[in-house]
């Protein structure tokens, strides 16, 4: 009885070694920060297009750190300095030397982000395989181990902090609602909310295949283990200027055979917050806008996250350039493609849209290429109609009042019309409605 006993227990502990080893896997396997200012592609990153980075990127080496077709280099990870991290507070501590502590984290290749009051940043970071492949998706290698739900954060630490906040610190200072775009975000409230507002990119993962919050990689199909994900922050007019502590925050809740793997994944990067303006001389004339550029590829409802930012903050972002292909060759043609800008205030790109598209005012100051849908009719010859000129031209008048398709009909402080000529006012995003068909 003792020697069956004693078998029991040794198959026991080995099998519970095992599954420690699967566990510690599973965890290196798990998402990180990559980029912490990207402007690149919104589909495949471009290591030439990140102006800021996680802290002590570098330590991966060469070998991990030099480009890779389509920026796969992201997802690599080191055996000796994995990137995952499912402690509390920060992957990487702050720098030590007494002058300049918090940059030692960073170099001139990889260095780290610098903020401009009033504007909005992206950020990237690795797949991993955590996200929902579409339908659609014909990779025989893809692998889909989605979350069961998904939350994304970005908390920050007070300004000029000399060493790295505490968990409970980063808790009670999340960016949206730093900025003001949120309310209840820290889980010390009462009333703590984990809604889209308070979640990085202000958009919440709500079905399996929504391509919102951590899901968000339009090119996951494609390669599920390195593709990238993109989300994106404001920094508000008024937040003070000096250097920041910020931490990226995947909370992932995943359903296995056995058990639910409920767990928060996190990278730190510091940043510096300079005031509105400072970037625009000629040091910096060589950098892109912020923001990421583009369109999504590929079936799954993935949208460019700058759009959601000027929706809420009702402006125009002036990073919405042409989008590129997968290997970066320029749109077809000398035209705007579909749904891209074609003029507007500050634009020096095309200003006519390709074939079966027409340059259309979608937000203000913001024209865009938008489907035809008034095509010209052939000119016939008809009889003089009993309606009287006078009438005519009444009947005309009164469509012309309302608001022309794909334009805004509605919302906040809109005082313009509120019916269409064509389609319905649908409230695209909130407090902004646009006709649509």
């Amino acid at each position: 009885m003792t020697m069956k006993t004693s078998s029991f227990n040794s198959k026991a502990l080995i099998a519970s070694f095992l599954l420690s080893q699967v566990c510690l896997q599973d965890v290196s396997a798990h998402s990180w920060l990559a980029c912490s200012d990207y402007r690149g592609d919104v589909n495949y990153f471009e290591q030439d297009k990140c102006f800021g980075w996680a802290r002590r990127w570098e330590d991966r080496g060469s070998a991990l750190t030099a480009p890779q077709p389509k920026g796969y280099q992201i997802a690599i990870e080191s055996n000796n300095s994995p990137r995952a991290f499912a402690n509390n507070g920060c992957d990487r501590p702050m720098g030590s030397s007494s002058s300049t502590f918090w940059k030692d984290g960073y170099s001139a290749e990889f260095p780290h982000a610098t903020y401009e009051q009033g504007q909005v940043y992206c950020m990237t970071w690795s797949m991993q395989n955590h996200a929902t492949t579409p339908e659609d998706c014909t990779n025989n290698q893809a692998k889909s181990d989605a979350a069961a739900r998904d939350s994304l954060y970005l908390y920050i630490s007070n300004v000029n902090p000399t060493v790295d906040p505490s968990q409970d610190d980063f808790l009670l200072r999340n960016i949206n609602e730093v900025a003001g775009l949120a309310n209840d975000c820290s889980p010390h409230n009462e009333a703590y909310s984990q809604e889209e507002a308070c979640q990085l990119g202000l958009e919440k993962q709500q079905e399996a295949r929504d391509c919102k919050g951590f899901q968000r990689s339009p090119a996951f199909c494609e390669n599920t283990g390195q593709a990238m994900g993109t989300g994106c922050v404001f920094i508000p007019e008024d937040m003070p200027t000096g250097h920041y502590v910020g931490q990226w925050y995947w909370n992932t809740t995943f359903v296995r055979p056995t058990f639910v793997q409920e767990t928060a994944y996190k990278s730190c990067f510091d940043f510096e917050v300079v005031a509105a303006g400072t970037m625009s001389g000629s040091t910096y004339a060589s950098m892109p806008e912020p923001g990421t550029k583009g369109t999504p590829v590929g079936s799954l409802p993935c949208v460019n996250n700058l759009e959601t930012f000027e929706a809420v903050l009702h402006r125009s972002l002036p990073t919405m350039s042409p989008s590129l292909s997968p290997n970066n060759d320029p749109p077809n043609g000398s035209c705007s493609p579909l749904y891209e800008r074609c003029g507007g205030e500050g634009w020096n790109g095309p200003t006519c849209c390709v074939d079966g598209t027409e340059c259309i005012e979608f937000y203000i100051g913001w024209p865009q290429c938008m489907p035809t849908t008034n095509e010209q009719q052939p000119v016939v010859e008809i009889e003089e109609s009993e309606e009287s000129e006078e009438e005519s031209e009444e009947s005309q008048e009164e469509p012309s009042q309302c608001a022309a398709l794909w334009t805004r009909c509605g919302g906040e402080n809109w005082t313009g019309p509120t019916c269409c000529q064509e389609g319905e006012c649908i409230e695209q995003h909130p407090n902004w409605f646009v006709c649509m068909v």
